[in-house]
């Protein structure tokens, strides 16, 4: 299965970068991953969330640049015994 099939059947089609429900590109597009991060935190937040398809390397990026209060958040909504969606 390719990798943008398995997105849209484990989050439908909501952008792993800015937590949008899209229905063509992300705003994204052809700007540099670290860049595109950088520019806003809460992006590096949104791909805690919906980045587990990543490589661990970028998912510690993400962690450093969203802060450890988004990083604990990421995980408590990874957990599927956690009842709530904050």
């Amino acid at each position: 299965m390719d990798t943008r099939q398995w997105l849209l059947d484990q989050h439908g089609p909501v952008c792993a970068y800015c937590e949008r429900r899209v229905s063509s590109r992300a705003l994204k597009a052809d700007q540099p991953f670290l860049a595109f991060l950088l520019a806003r935190r809460a992006r590096a937040a949104s791909l805690l969330r919906y980045g587990s398809h990543l490589s661990q390397m970028l998912l510690d990026l993400a962690k450093e640049i969203a802060g450890p209060e988004a990083a604990a958040r990421a995980a408590r909504l990874a957990d599927p015994d956690y009842p709530y969606l904050d």
